[in-house]
């Protein structure tokens, strides 16, 4: 797993709060980790090589997100920054919390997941350009 990263594993090493969203063809892992290699442990466990296969992951937190996916048989990779480090222009966005499917949910963890939509102007109509993944939302609302 650490090779579709790329040249982004230098991005994640020293973070020590990790959500990740990977589809594999076998499942969907959604979680959080303290490490990259916590997720690649996880990964490995109970599954095969050809389970293994990842179609597309998401690496998050409040700072950045990666979004890897396979594309012609070529991994593409998008980093954006929150701006909050200042490495990015200030951009127009809001936030979204959103209930997780009952089979996403875990007991005393996580209900909902948090999104950043990035607006972005046609003329004079707004749209929304970009959506990313902030992070997962522990308690129990609504469920």
């Amino acid at each position: 797993m650490i090779n579709i990263l790329g040249d982004h594993i230098r991005d994640w090493e020293n973070e020590r709060e990790i959500n990740y969203l990977i589809h594999r063809y076998s499942d969907v892992l959604l979680d959080k980790a303290n490490s990259i290699d916590e997720i690649e442990r996880r990964l490995n466990k109970n599954c095969d090589d050809e389970e293994f296969e990842i179609i597309e992951a998401r690496f998050f937190n409040s700072k950045k997100e990666l979004f890897i996916y396979k594309y012609e048989d070529d991994w593409n990779r998008i980093l954006t920054l929150h701006g909050e480090d200042g490495k990015e222009e200030k951009r127009e966005y809001f936030d979204r919390e959103y209930l997780l499917e009952k089979k996403f949910k875990k007991k005393d963890k996580y209900n909902s997941i948090k999104v950043r939509k990035y607006v972005a102007y046609d003329d004079d109509l707004a749209y929304v350009k970009n959506t990313c993944l902030l992070d997962l939302v522990k308690g129990d609302k609504n469920g």
